[in-house]
């Protein structure tokens, strides 16, 4: 929960320096299924509305939030494990996983 919080915090200024600066260009956000928990009932899609360029790394997908799901553009997924990860996020957001 702590690391939740610090992302939360953190969303806000990051989009403010986005804004007025143009940077940062990408943000990266490794272990996302911890900090972005469909648990926490946080709208994530709404703090991270001023950071479009965003990758989401996870192991864990059923745990990302349904909303945060739903701004992905691409999914990409590797090892044995990638057409389960790719029927996981499919379901979420009710669509079929091709």
């Amino acid at each position: 929960s702590d690391r939740q919080r610090l992302f939360a915090s953190l969303i806000g200024p990051m989009a403010e320096l986005r804004a007025r600066t143009g940077r940062p260009h990408w943000l990266l956000v490794d272990e996302a299924h911890q900090v972005l928990s469909a648990a926490t009932g946080q709208p994530w899609h709404h703090l991270l509305k001023g950071l479009p360029a965003t990758i989401f790394i996870t192991v864990s997908p059923e745990f990302l939030a349904a909303d945060l799901l739903r701004t992905i553009d691409v999914v990409l997924v590797f090892g044995r494990a990638a057409l389960k990860a790719v029927a996981t996020i499919a379901k979420a957001l009710n669509m079929p996983a091709v």
